[in-house]
């Protein structure tokens, strides 16, 4: 399989986005699966942040190992598409029994289901989101269809992720409520995923073809691989890995901390849950019409701008809970929810939009073409950090004497979760854009590298 240096259909651009869809569905375990276990399957809050962190970082350590496997792969049907399609199936089931009631009525008990339950999915999730990220840099070299991609599926992303806070408990009320009102709908939802990542292989069969040798007898053969470690240490050496993997851990690990006490801010600090669906309607189109326009503005900016840029609009809601907690209401969280969704939209995908050019820099310089394992040397950053800011998060609030269930915290409790949404956030956003200023990448050597690569692949075809 070799890259195309042309732009792509509006069809393969709508099927890969589809794999998004999944993946966002699949992040219901990381909004909810924390709230999930302390409020409706009465797990301990320690215990809860514990299986997501465990879980999480075994999980995470699979992606460079499924990257080097993906790298390797190369079967009939192409590289990444058999993954996709048994991978996502596992994941799927996986995801159900995350949200399954317990089948056993002890403490202990309840805490081996979940955790082997999460153990499973996040292995599982590796066998997905790693091919599908990293196939954009095997199936186009052109700079434009890739940051269209990267929006296309930040526009997907978009819409799920923001559908899913407006619906899900209203639609879990109407399945019945409690631990099977949730059960019933992530079967529903991860059914529906399912059959996405479906599409999104199919979509890009004539994309993902099998790299073949001629025997000598003329025929043609798909060409066998080997895992090779060597090509692995190549990589990790890369700079441009280094900065970006270092920007990933910072982000995710700070934006998990948040993101895993959301509901608890909403309920005990605003004390309002139904901002959740609230902020979710009104920043939908906000999140579309920036993802339409990020295409735009990377074709005119460098990318290491957009991220400064937008890591400031990012910290504007942690500094107002800072400051002004006393006077937050919901049309107040709404307007800075709004403002932060301007600014993380543009920043995360900016962040993916780099991993591209990692790959072009690193086969530049090593001749290695890595795209699966560069993408999950990236993933596994973010899980790794995910599942530590979701293991403090846990942690802190049982240091702070959360209660599971109960309608009123304790002060200390309130402080811990107040904290999280706030200093913490404008702390890690400040790291976070450090690793950025001193990537090595710019636009203009962005482009030098793949016009060096474009002739080398030339030069290769003549011979």
């Amino acid at each position: 399989m070799s890259k195309k240096n042309g732009s792509m259909s509006v069809g393969q651009i709508i099927a890969y986005t589809f794999g998004r869809v999944f993946v966002t569905m699949s992040c219901i375990g990381d909004q909810f699966g924390l709230f999930f276990m302390t409020d409706f399957a009465g797990v301990n809050p320690g215990a809860a942040g514990s299986i997501l962190a465990v879980a999480t970082i075994v999980g995470s350590f699979m992606d460079p190992i499924v990257g080097g496997l993906v790298d390797q792969t190369n079967t009939k049907i192409g590289r990444y598409r058999p993954w996709l399609i048994i991978g996502g199936l596992i994941m799927a089931l996986t995801m159900m029994m995350r949200f399954t009631p317990a089948p056993v009525a002890s403490d202990s008990g309840r805490v081996i289901f979940y955790g082997l339950a999460t153990l499973l999915f996040v292995m599982s999730f590796s066998a997905v989101c790693v091919p599908w990220q990293g196939m954009i840099a095997s199936i186009t070299m052109d700079y434009n269809s890739r940051n269209i991609l990267v929006a296309a599926r930040a526009i997907s992303g978009a819409c799920v992720g923001n559908i899913i806070p407006m619906i899900i408990f209203k639609s879990i009320d109407m399945l019945g409520g409690g631990l099977n009102g949730w059960w019933k709908f992530v079967i529903i939802a991860m059914s529906m995923g399912y059959c996405a990542v479906l599409f999104c292989q199919w979509g890009v069969r004539d994309l993902d073809r099998p790299q073949t040798v001629v025997a000598s007898g003329g025929e043609e053969k798909v060409k066998k691989e080997k895992f090779s470690f060597a090509a692995v240490a190549k990589v990790l050496k890369s700079r441009p890995v280094l900065f970006l993997s270092l920007a990933m851990i910072l982000n995710n690990g700070i934006f998990t901390l948040g993101t895993v006490v959301e509901m608890h801010f909403y309920k005990y600090i605003l004390q309002d849950v139904s901002v959740l669906a609230k902020a979710a309607a009104v920043t939908l189109p906000i999140t579309i019409i920036c993802s339409f326009l990020l295409p735009f503005v990377l074709a005119k900016v460098d990318k290491r701008t957009v991220i400064v840029i937008a890591a400031a609009l990012n910290a504007v809601k942690p500094l107002y809970i800072i400051f002004f907690t006393g006077s937050l209401n919901t049309n107040v969280i709404i307007a800075l929810v709004l403002l932060q969704r301007v600014g993380l939209q543009f920043f995360q995908y900016s962040l993916y939009a780099l991993v591209p050019d990692c790959v072009d820099f690193t086969q530049w310089t090593t001749g290695v073409n890595a795209a699966a394992l560069i993408s999950s040397i990236v993933s596994f950053s973010q899980r790794f950090s995910r599942a530590v800011g979701q293991g403090i998060a846990g942690w802190l609030l049982g240091l702070a004497g959360y209660v599971q269930n109960a309608d009123v915290q304790p002060e200390s409790a309130l402080n811990a979760i107040t904290n999280m949404s706030g200093i913490i956030q404008a702390i890690g956003l400040v790291l976070v854009v450090l690793p950025i200023i001193f990537f090595p990448i710019s636009r203009k050597k962005s482009d030098q590298i793949r016009a060096e690569l474009a002739e080398r692949e030339e030069a290769g075809k003549a011979c």
